[in-house]
C-alpha cells in the first residue's frame, strides 16, 4: 500500500512540473525540459530549462534551491512587465550524495521587489555513468581502411570532455568527446591490417571504457567482421642460367582458402629443376609436365614455392661434348688430305678415256709437299693437263709427281689429267691410290687418297667410286 502511494505521489509531482506555476507575484513559470538526470559520483551539473513571464510590474527574480553544491544563475534576472525570458538553471551535485533513483526537492523563485517567493517541486533521476551511453558499430571487411563506432548519449545530460578508450582485437584507440543531451557521434578508427591479418570472419567483442572526472564505466559492443575472399598472387624471377622463380599466393581475406599453384615444364627442363616444396600432384601430358601445389591457407598466411632451374649443367654437358668433338676432329684430322675422283670422257675416236682428278687440301701449314700418282696398266697419259702441271713424269713406270714448296691452312690444289686406251676395257677397272709426302713442324709425314675404281660395259662407265 505504501509503495502504491509513493508511486502516485511521484506521478503527481511529475505532472505538476509539466504545467505553469502561478503565484501571488503575478508570474507564470513554465518548465520546458523533462527527464533531467544527474550522474552519480560525477561532478557535472544537471540543467533545467524554464520560461518566466512577468505579468506584474518590472521586477528582478532570483532562482535558488537548498539542494546541490552549486547553483546557476546566482544573480537575479531582470524581467520587465509583460516580458518573458528563458532561464537555464544548473544544479551541481553534492559530493556526499550517493543515492540512486528519483530524488525530489524544492526550487524557489523570489521577487527582489517585495521578497515574495514561489516554491515548486523538482525531480531528478540519479543514475550511474554506465547507464548514459549506447554503443554500436558498422560492419567491415579485411580491405576496409576504417572501422566506424557510433556512440549515443541516451540521457538528458551534458557529458563534457568524456575520455573514451575503444579496444578490440582490431584496434586500441583513445578519444576525448563531449555530448549534448541525446546526441549521437560516430568515431572513425583507422585499421592496421597487420594487427588482425590472421583473424577469421565473425563477430568480435568491443570494449569501450569511459571516464568522466574520476568516475569510470565500461560499455560493451559487437564488431561484425564480414567475410571476404582476397587472394593476392606475386611472382619474382631472377637469373638466366641459374633461373630462380618465386611464386607466392597470400590469403589477405578472412576465410580459410584452398590455394593452388600450377607451373609447366617440358621433359628437358624438368631434369634440371628442383622445388623448395614437394608438389602435391605431377601430371604429364605429352611433352609437357604440370606440377601442382595445393594447401589450405589461413588468413594472413602465404603459400610460397621456389622453383630453381639450373641450365649450367646442360650447358656444361653441351660444351664438353663440343670440346670432345673438336679434339677428336683435331687429332683425327690429318695435316694434308688427298681425295681422288675419276670420270668417263667421250672422245671422237671412240677410244676408252678417263679423267682423273686428285684434290689436295692443307688443313694445317705444311712444307715441301710431294704428291705422287701412278697410272693403271694398259693406259696412256694424254699430253694435256687440267689444273697443276706435274713437276715430273715417268712414262715407263707410269709415275706422276707434283711438288709444292708450302701450303697454308685451307689452301687446296687440283691435279687433273686424262688417261686413255686403244683397247676397250670391260669389267672392273681399279686406279691406284695417290700418295703425298710432306713436312709438318720439321717432321716428315705422309698421306694417302681413297682408292677409285669403275665398272665398264661396252666402253661406258656403269659405276665408279
Amino acid at each position: 500500500m505504501k509503495k502504491s502511494f509513493k508511486s502516485v505521489f511521484i506521478f503527481l509531482i511529475l505532472t505538476i512540473s509539466l504545467f505553469s506555476f502561478v503565484s501571488s507575484m503575478d508570474i507564470d513559470l513554465k518548465k520546458n525540459s523533462d527527464n533531467e538526470i544527474m550522474i552519480s559520483k560525477v561532478e557535472l551539473p544537471a540543467y533545467f530549462n524554464f520560461t518566466l513571464t512577468n505579468k506584474g510590474a518590472n521586477d528582478s527574480f532570483l532562482f535558488y534551491t537548498f539542494f546541490g553544491s552549486d547553483f546557476q544563475p546566482m544573480n537575479p534576472i531582470q524581467i520587465n512587465s509583460d516580458e518573458s525570458k528563458n532561464v537555464i538553471v544548473a544544479i551541481s551535485p553534492r559530493e556526499d550524495f550517493m543515492q540512486l533513483g528519483i530524488v525530489s526537492f524544492d526550487m524557489f523563485v523570489q521577487s527582489m521587489k517585495d521578497e515574495s517567493k514561489l516554491k515548486f517541486p523538482i525531480t531528478l533521476n540519479f543514475i550511474p555513468l554506465s547507464k548514459t551511453l549506447k554503443i554500436s558499430a558498422s560492419s567491415f571487411t579485411p580491405d576496409s581502411s576504417n572501422a566506424y563506432i557510433t556512440i549515443t548519449n541516451s540521457v538528458n545530460f551534458y557529458l563534457k570532455d568524456i575520455q573514451l578508450n575503444f579496444k578490440s582485437d582490431f584496434f586500441d584507440k583513445n578519444e576525448v568527446l563531449s555530448f549534448a543531451p541525446y546526441e549521437t557521434k560516430t568515431v572513425s578508427i583507422p585499421l592496421n591490417k597487420e594487427s588482425f591479418k590472421n583473424l577469421v570472419e565473425g563477430v568480435y567483442p568491443l570494449k569501450v571504457t569511459s571516464k568522466v572526472k574520476n568516475e569510470e564505466a565500461v560499455f560493451s559492443g559487437l564488431l561484425n567482421y564480414s567475410q571476404k575472399e582476397i587472394i593476392k598472387t606475386s611472382q619474382e624471377s631472377n637469373g638466366l642460367i641459374l633461373n630462380k622463380k618465386i611464386i607466392s599466393k597470400s590469403n589477405e581475406g578472412n576465410l580459410i582458402e584452398d590455394v593452388s599453384i600450377v607451373i609447366q615444364k617440358n621433359i628437358i627442363s624438368r631434369l634440371f629443376t628442383k622445388f623448395s616444396v614437394t608438389p602435391t600432384n605431377v601430371d604429364r601430358k605429352g611433352l609437357k609436365i604440370y606440377y601442382t601445389w595445393v594447401k589450405k591457407v589461413n588468413p594472413g598466411e602465404t603459400l610460397t614455392v621456389e622453383i630453381t632451374t639450373n641450365w649450367l649443367i646442360p650447358l656444361l654437358i653441351i660444351f664438353s661434348v663440343f670440346v670432345i668433338f673438336v679434339l677428336i676432329k683435331q687429332f683425327s684430322l690429318k695435316s694434308l688430305e688427298l681425295k681422288k675422283k675419276v670420270s668417263f670422257v667421250k672422245v671422237k675416236g671412240g677410244e676408252f678415256a678417263l679423267k682423273v682428278s686428285v684434290f689436295v687440301k692443307a688443313n694445317q701449314f705444311v712444307e715441301r709437299v710431294n704428291v705422287i700418282d701412278k697410272l693403271p696398266p694398259l693406259v696412256r697419259l694424254h699430253e694435256r693437263f687440267g689444273g697443276e702441271v706435274p713437276s715430273k713424269i715417268d712414262e715407263k713406270s707410269g709415275r706422276l709427281e707434283w711438288n709444292f714448296e708450302k701450303l697454308r691452312p685451307g689452301e687446296s690444289r687440283i691435279l687433273s689429267y686424262i688417261i686413255y686406251s686403244k683397247v676397250g676395257v670391260l669389267g672392273k677397272f681399279v686406279l691406284p691410290r695417290a700418295t703425298a709426302v710432306y713436312e709438318r713442324d720439321g717432321e716428315v709425314k705422309d698421306a694417302e687418297s681413297n682408292q677409285e675404281f669403275f665398272i665398264a660395259e661396252q666402253g661406258r662407265v656403269v659405276e665408279s667410286y
